[in-house]
């Protein structure tokens, strides 16, 4: 059985569904509609059977510095106020968990000479949470100090970027087969990698893995590095153009 460690038994804390041995959500809506307390049935039915599971950032005004480099986490651990931290299964990197005292702001990815080396997991974007694991490589707790408050001043002196505000995706949620055939067909006619099923390489940072970019059941793509949605497959192949140009100088 997976567990959720006590510091986070927060009942404003929302917790999602993610399938055994993987990472990425098991039901849609799972950071506005389909998340669960931690005392949930349907959630701890899910960890009885050996499911992952993951945790809504925004909620509890709950913020997770997600580091993707470790030598830029050891330029400024010493900068971060004690707090719970985890390390990743794969990359061993650390999750390190905040209460944000200010207006919660959308996800945001700190990156240093081309590189993503940190990512703000804020408003509607999420980490997987402690204890589950992928290839029996657990989430490790590695820190198990209560979870600090930090202020947005303290967080942009230590990282600084700008807050913003998360835009709401207003789209369908109606299933439409032919659509993401279409979709999955342009996205091969301009280039894009497709990794596995509906996953492909997102086109706008590197990664690893089966494929950030998703195809969704209604035809929109979504990233889950960026927490982006595209609902326009147009808009999408314009903007996949216009950054493919400005990076190898090519139309």
């Amino acid at each position: 059985m997976t567990r959720i460690p006590e510091k986070l038994h927060n009942p404003d804390l929302r917790f999602f569904l993610i399938r055994e041995d993987q990472k990425l959500p098991l039901e849609m809506k799972w950071n506005s509609d389909n998340n669960y307390p931690f005392f949930h049935s349907k959630l701890l039915a899910h960890l009885k059977r050996g499911g992952n599971y993951g945790i809504a950032c925004g909620f509890g005004n709950l913020i997770v510095l997600d580091f993707d480099d470790a030598e830029f986490y050891n330029t400024l651990s010493d900068k971060l106020p004690l707090t719970f931290a985890v390390q990743s299964a794969s990359k061993r990197t650390y999750h390190m968990y905040y209460y944000l005292d200010g207006e919660m702001f959308s996800k945001k990815g700190i990156d240093k000479d081309g590189k993503r080396v940190c990512d703000i997991q804020a408003d509607r974007s999420g980490v997987v949470g402690p204890n589950s694991n992928i290839a029996r490589r657990y989430y490790d707790v590695r820190s198990n100090n209560p979870i600090a408050t930090i202020t947005i001043p303290e967080l942009t002196k230590i990282l600084p970027f700008t807050p913003r505000k998360r835009r709401a995706f207003t789209g369908t949620s109606t299933p439409q087969p032919e659509k993401v055939e279409k979709v999955i067909k342009l996205l091969a006619e301009v280039g894009i990698e497709r990794t596995l099923g509906r996953h492909f390489r997102c086109p706008f940072h590197e990664m690893s893995g089966t494929g950030n970019l998703y195809v969704m059941d209604t035809g929109s793509l979504y990233c889950f590095h960026e927490q982006k949605y595209w609902n326009d497959i147009e808009e999408f192949i314009m903007q996949h153009l216009e950054h493919k140009e400005k990076k190898y100088g090519e139309n």
